[in-house]
């Protein structure tokens, strides 16, 4: 039931297993209660449940772990929903469809908005269950004024960057000339490398993997995002060596074209057991932005910041309500005043 989104069957069912003593899933059931309920926004009663769970005798250790940093993500969001902080989101519905749209960056050469999005482009798309769907394409928006958005029908269509296959979020350096972005080319839109391409007489070149330092051989390698001074790239990887799940890394650009160094793992700050995904530097607040499931948050997918002398010993920030909800919220890249995320909300 919860994994085809009848969560009121998912309720009814995980609070009737939970009620049932001495049962095998007892306290597991109990879990997934809290956490749909949770979902709802009823952070009071979802803390209540969590903090009943951990009294459970028969709860193992790693549930009541869960359970704590649960508890901690329904408290942080009743002290964050009291304060009005001055920011709100915009559903951009002339944009937005109802397939997947994600990964919403602007191109600083004409101020396109491109984005990743499993719509029905012109070309093939392959199907992949990790989308429902025909897996994503990269496509432009120009806007008409007013935050009005329609498809762009000038120069730069990212048409010839598209596969088959699965092309996900991309990063321009300041200038625009250049594009980073991933593509994921297994059968299940798996084996995500990074590649570049240029702009060119009006056209993107034909892209090309970076080297093995940022795309390591039997791992997945994807969401690169580059520094506003164009030397330092971050991406996610789940390869050897990180914290477990997906992790954030750095390298640092040598002194040819696109010779990128070693990765270097963001530490254990940043990077948790779980996974931490979409990483973005804002040189405007001079911190990292990613989202994370590892963190203490109010539920999926949250976004943080990473703010102070070092990357490896920041203070971690939820960036709270409005931008974080019960749902995955991801994708966040902002300048001084105007940004973009993607959400389940």
């Amino acid at each position: 039931y919860r994994r085809t989104l009848q969560y009121e069957k998912a309720k009814t069912t995980f609070l009737r297993l939970s009620n049932i003593p001495n049962q095998e899933y007892r306290a597991r059931s109990l879990y997934s209660y809290a956490n749909l309920v949770k979902q709802e926004t009823r952070f009071e009663e979802a803390d209540s449940i969590y903090n009943f769970l951990i009294s459970i005798p028969e709860a193992e250790p790693y549930l009541i772990e869960l359970a704590r940093k649960q508890r901690e993500g329904s408290q942080l969001a009743l002290r964050q929903e009291k304060a009005d902080r001055g920011f709100s989101i915009i559903d951009m519905d002339n944009i937005n469809s109802r397939f997947h749209d994600f990964g919403a960056v602007i191109n600083p050469s004409n101020s396109q908005l491109v984005l990743a999005t499993t719509r029905n482009l012109p070309g093939v798309q392959y199907e992949g269950s990790q989308y429902e769907g025909l897996l994503p394409d990269l496509v432009s928006f120009e806007n008409r004024g007013n935050n009005r958005w329609r498809l762009a029908s000038s120069s730069q269509k990212f048409s010839s960057l598209n596969t088959q296959w699965a092309e996900g979020s991309g990063t321009f350096t300041k200038d625009g000339q250049t594009f980073y972005f991933s593509s994921c080319r297994g059968e299940n839109g798996t084996d995500c490398g990074i590649l570049v391409s240029y702009l060119e007489d009006g056209d993107w070149s034909d892209p090309v993997f970076l080297n093995e330092y940022i795309n390591e051989e039997g791992s997945e390698n994807k969401h690169p995002a580059i520094s506003v001074t164009g030397d330092t790239l971050f991406f996610v990887s789940n390869r050897t060596g990180g914290n477990g799940g997906s992790d954030i890394w750095m390298s640092l650009r040598g002194l040819e074209k696109e010779s990128w160094t070693p990765a270097i793992n963001m530490g254990a700050v940043i990077n948790t057991p779980e996974n931490e995904i979409t990483p973005y530097y804002s040189s405007a607040f001079e911190c990292l932005l990613f989202a994370s499931d590892g963190h203490v948050g109010y539920g999926g997918y949250d976004l943080f910041a990473a703010k102070g002398e070092s990357f490896f010993e920041p203070q971690i920030y939820n960036l709270g309500d409005p931008f974080n909800s019960t749902w995955d919220d991801t994708y966040f890249n902002i300048s001084d005043s105007v940004g973009f995320l993607a959400t389940y909300r």
